[in-house]
C-alpha cells in the first residue's frame, strides 16, 4: 500500500531562470492543487507513484511530469508562442503638459484575445 508523501520542487521561467510566483501545480485527474511561493517553490501531497503533476502559469506552456517516486521535481516553463495574424494598434490622447517627456504620440498594442493593452 502506498502512503501519501510530499513532493517538493521549484518552478522557474526557462529563458531567464526566474522563479515563478503563483504557478499552479495540480495532480492530473484530481482536485488536488497548490501554487508556488515567491521563490517559485511548492509542496504537494501525492497518493501514488503513478501520479502526474501538471504545471501551469499564465503565458507559459503547460507541462506534465510523472512523480515516479521522485522526491523533488524542478520544472522550467517555456513561453507560450502565439502566432498572430493581425495586431491591433490604438492611440491614446493625453494633454502634452501631463506627459513625462517630449512624446508626439504614444502607441498602444491591444491584445486581440482580451482587447486590453499589452505591455
Amino acid at each position: 500500500m502506498y502512503q501519501d508523501r510530499i513532493v517538493k520542487g521549484t518552478v522557474t521561467e526557462k529563458e531567464t531562470g526566474t522563479p515563478l510566483n503563483g504557478a499552479s501545480i495540480s495532480i492530473k485527474g484530481t482536485n488536488s492543487t497548490t501554487v508556488t511561493n515567491s521563490a517559485g517553490q511548492f509542496e504537494i501531497a501525492v497518493a501514488s507513484n503513478e501520479a502526474i503533476l501538471v504545471f501551469t502559469y499564465a503565458g507559459k506552456k503547460a507541462e506534465e511530469r510523472a512523480v515516479a517516486g521522485l522526491p523533488v521535481i524542478d520544472v522550467a516553463l517555456e513561453n507560450e508562442v502565439a502566432l498572430l495574424e493581425e495586431v491591433y494598434v490604438g492611440y491614446m490622447v493625453q494633454k502634452k503638459k501631463t506627459l513625462p517627456g517630449p512624446y508626439p504620440w504614444l502607441p498602444i498594442m491591444i491584445s486581440p484575445k482580451t482587447h486590453l493593452p499589452m505591455p
